[in-house]
Order: C-alpha cells, then sequence, then structure tokens
C-alpha cells in the first residue's frame, strides 16, 4: 500500500527522468528476532540529595570584601557620599550598609562630591589580575588634601559608560556544586536504565529495519534518477529543484539503507527529552521548498518507523517507561537552574533561598521515589521539534504521565522553582549602567588603600545585609559588561544530552 501511495506523486518528482515502473507484488515480509526484556526495576532513579550549597550568580562590579579589609580596625571613619545618597529616604539605607562594613567604627556620614575629597584625573579602569571580584590599582587615587582620620568617598563613577559595559563582567556567587550533583545524577540514573534504553533501541532498529527491507528494492528504483549530485544540464528550474529534492531523498535513503540489526542513526530510538519520547532526525532538505509529492519517499520511511514504534510501545516494561520519562524531567531541572543561574543583577533573601533549596529537594525525592506503579500512556501523534545533541528531529511518540506521577511532579516544580526565583529577585531594577566609585584614604597615607567600584544594588538593597563574607566565591568572565541587563553569563555546565551513552 505504500508503494502505491507513493507512486502517485512520482511524476511531479520524476519530472522527465522516465524511472522504472514499481513493482507490482509486494515483497516479502522480513523476519524479526527481538531480544529478551531486562527484569523489571526495584527502585527509582539513584537520585544524589540535592543539599549542596549554592547561590544563584549576581552580576558585581567589584569586591566588598576588599572594602571591608582596607576599614577594619579604623576607630572612627569619615564617610562622604554623592548628595543624592543623603536624600531622607535614602540616608538610612546608607549608614546601615557602611556600618555592617565596619561594624566596630563610630562613623560619620556626609554629603559631598568625588571632586572635593579625591584629586582630580580619570578613574583608572584597569583591574589587579587575580582570582575573585573585580579589583582595581588604586596607586594613582590621591586625597585633594592629606586626611587626619580614616575616610571613604563615595559617589557616582565618572567613566565612559561605553567603555565600562565593555569590560569583563564579574559575577558572585555559584551554582557550581548543585550542578555537579545534578551531574552525578544523571549519570548514575543513566547507568541505572542503560540496558533499558539499549533495550528499546534495539528493538525500534530490528523493526524499522525489517520494515525496510520489505520496500527498499523499490524506494530505490524511484530513487535512482537521483543519484547524481547534479541534474542534467539541460534541465529546467523547476526539474532543478526537483532533482535536489530527489537527490536529498536519495541520500537519506542510503543512510537509511545502512541500518543494522541493533543500530540505527536515522531510525527511530528512544529520547529523553523532558520526559520519555520516541524521535528520529528529521529530513534536511534542499532547497527548503520540496513539495509535498518531492517529499513521499521521507513520507514512506516515516510511515514504517510509525509501524515499529506502535508495535513496540505495547511490549514495553511500564515500570522502566517511568523511570525512562523521570529522567527525561531531568532535563527541565537543567533548563531552570540554568536560567536561575544566569547572573544579573539582583539580590535575594536568605529565606526565599532555602525556600528554593526545598523546592529542588522535593524535585529530587519525586524522581528518586520507589513508587514505580504509575499510571500513563504513550501517544502516537508524529510531529516536528528540536533535540540537543540531535538537532531536528521528527517526535513519533511522547509519554504521557498522570496526574501526580513523580515525572510530572518534577517537571512542574522546576517551572515553579524558576518563576518563584524571577519573582523573589530583588533590586533587580530601578538602577542606571553606572556604577559607583568608592575609595578609602588612611592618615598620613599619599594614596588610596582602597579604590573600586559597586553597583548600587550591592550596597543598599531592601534592608539585606551586606554579603560581605560571600563576596570572595566570584568568578569574572569575558563578555558584554555586567551594567547591561543582556551581559553574557559565564558558561554554565553543559546541561545533560537527551540520551547519554
Amino acid at each position: 500500500m505504500r508503494l502505491r501511495r507513493w507512486g502517485v506523486g512520482l511524476g511531479a518528482l520524476a519530472l522527465g527522468c522516465s524511472p522504472e515502473p514499481l513493482p507490482t507484488t509486494p515483497a516479502a515480509p522480513v523476519a524479526v528476532t527481538l531480544p529478551d526484556s531486562p527484569a523489571s526495576p526495584t527502585h527509582g532513579l539513584p537520585i544524589v540529595a540535592w543539599r549542596a550549597p549554592w547561590s544563584p550568580p549576581r552580576h558585581v562590579a567589584g569586591d566588598l570584601q576588599s572594602l571591608a579589609e582596607a576599614l577594619r580596625g579604623a576607630g572612627t571613619i569619615q564617610a562622604t557620599v554623592a548628595t543624592r545618597l543623603t536624600a531622607p529616604d535614602r540616608v538610612e539605607p546608607v549608614r546601615v550598609a557602611l556600618t555592617q562594613l565596619e561594624p566596630a567604627a563610630r562613623w560619620s556620614v556626609a554629603a559631598g562630591a568625588w571632586a572635593e575629597r579625591v584629586a582630580g584625573g580619570a578613574l583608572p579602569l584597569s583591574r589587579v589580575q587575580g582570582e575573585g571580584a573585580p579589583r582595581y590599582d588604586g596607586a594613582s587615587v590621591r586625597p585633594r588634601t592629606p586626611v587626619s582620620t580614616t575616610t571613604l568617598v563615595l559617589d557616582d563613577a565618572d567613566v565612559d559608560v561605553q567603555r565600562w559595559r565593555a569590560m569583563p563582567a564579574g559575577a558572585a556567587g555559584s551554582c557550581d556544586a548543585l550542578v555537579d550533583t545534578l551531574a552525578v545524577s544523571q549519570e548514575q540514573s543513566l547507568a541505572y536504565l542503560e540496558t533499558f534504553l539499549d533495550h528499546v533501541d534495539t528493538v525500534l532498529a530490528r523493526r524499522y529495519r525489517a520494515g525496510l527491507l520489505a520496500e527498499l528494492d523499490g524506494l530505490q528504483q524511484v530513487l535512482a534518477p537521483y543519484a547524481e549530485p547534479k541534474p542534467p544540464a539541460d534541465a529546467s528550474p523547476a526539474r532543478i529543484r526537483a532533482h535536489a529534492c530527489g537527490h536529498a531523498q536519495y541520500e537519506r535513503l542510503n543512510a537509511a539503507a545502512t541500518c543494522t540489526a541493533d543500530a540505527c542513526l536515522v531510525g527511530p530510538r528512544i529520547v529523553l527529552q523532558a520526559g520519555a519520547r520516541i524521535g528520529m532526525p528529521a529530513p534536511a532538505w534542499a532547497p527548503d521548498d520540496c513539495d509535498a509529492a518531492s517529499r513521499e519517499v521521507a513520507d514512506v520511511l516515516e510511515s514504517i518507523a510509525v509501524e515499529a514504534v506502535a508495535q513496540t510501545l505495547p511490549e514495553l516494561d511500564p515500570r522502566w517507561v517511568t523511570l525512562a520519562d523521570r529522567l527525561g524531567a531531568l532535563t527541565e531541572v537543567y533548563d531552570a537552574i540554568e536560567d536561575v543561574c544566569t547572573p544579573r543583577r539582583r539580590r535575594f533573601a536568605p529565606a526565599d533561598l532555602d525556600d528554593a533549596a526545598e523546592r529542588l529537594a522535593r524535585i529530587g525525592r519525586a524522581l528518586g521515589s520507589d513508587v514505580l506503579d504509575e499510571a500513563g500512556r504513550w501517544e502516537v501523534r508524529p510531529t516536528t521539534g528540536f533535540v540537543p545533541g540531535m538537532g531536528a528531529v521528527t517526535e513519533l511518540a511522547a509519554f504521557s504521565a498522570a496526574e501526580g506521577a513523580a515525572a510530572r511532579t518534577a517537571r512542574s516544580e522546576a517551572r515553579g522553582l524558576r518563576r518563584f526565583m524571577l519573582s523573589r529577585s530583588l533590586c533587580r531594577s530601578g538602577f542606571g549602567d553606572r556604577p559607583l566609585a568608592v575609595v578609602v584614604f588612611t592618615p598620613g597615607a599619599e594614596s588610596a588603600s582602597f579604590f573600586g567600584y559597586l553597583y548600587e544594588e550591592e550596597l543598599f538593597c531592601a534592608g539585606l545585609p551586606l554579603e560581605v563574607a560571600s563576596s570572595a566565591a566570584t568568578s569574572v568572565s569575558t563578555g558584554p559588561a555586567p551594567a547591561a541587563p543582556a551581559s553574557a553569563p559565564p558558561p554554565m555546565p553543559a546541561p545533560p544530552p537527551p540520551r547519554a551513552r
């Protein structure tokens, strides 16, 4: 039946090529020997407890820890801050933030401009090499007049914004420990499911190969006129397009013909992407506007795959399918963590970070649950999509877990975690691109004991305590400047492939 259906579109594809007629007698079916199914699983995925310490990275302009060290031990500190920071609604947050830098000191805060306390000259942007938060060389920054008391000056930085934004971005905080824990969980789970995943791929490959062999001769006859990459020299534009499409299908058929009894790179296989799926690589067409008739050989190959899938799905152990769906759900967890852990200008309250950690723990408990008798069903519905590591795919079937199943819970919790962290991030807007410049002078010194930059939210953010102790856990990455809302973050560890072998 498939060959007769293919023959309907033959004239459009084989315009002027006069291929051999299709065989009129159906090919004999090819016998299929299937491997034994693995024994049913007895426990959930081997998930490592997701309690590793982590903190969503935030963009930083400088090093709070070094600033605090420069002030340590000062009995009295005179602070001169930008006039706008001494407005009635700002003066108290400023006082609280400065006091946290050196709680033992007696602070005196007054309004003033940078130029009143610091000698003229362009502010240095060159950084001190080393690990940790961005630090700057303050040797050229001098007091306008000698100081008799430890003095801190804080004002809007007079720097070229474009040049600032072009500098490498600094980020404090890290999700590395969490991502490492997720990777261990994924690797152990893949090892646990390896036998089942190989079994599914082998069964699909053998059935796909058997269905293909039953029609291969007829399909090869149809595409024989397109074996050459180029059409005849006198071909019309319409025939050139038809030949390009025919040759693309010729190459795809040849790739399918190389399928073995145990593996088929262009045939259906199980894919773990946001759940358990069955997919096959989508055709790569040239040109892109191949019409329906010109694609019909690929449609035949897809129908062979659908038939193999439909025969295989009812035979799969539902317990293994449940675990495969859970492992596929882990990709959504990675997506959520990658989004949450992209450095941005923001802060989080400690209670919200505790809440996020508990949400992650719930996901881990769901995926590792030993309750494997969960309902669900396969839906055979060919559609197109994209899978990292495979590219464009034709999705042939997808597993739909029942309401309350662990994989469904994990996916819902992962999306909820992403929304929660976005909604709870503080001080993520309302500040300009320009950072604050801060300098510390000590009595008798001719140059600054500390010079650097800070984003305003690093100092003043919804009453949150300064993150002085954690500011050393900082990375610096190349890319657009941290002041740009869309600046590029440091690279995250790669999410798990849809199928790691």
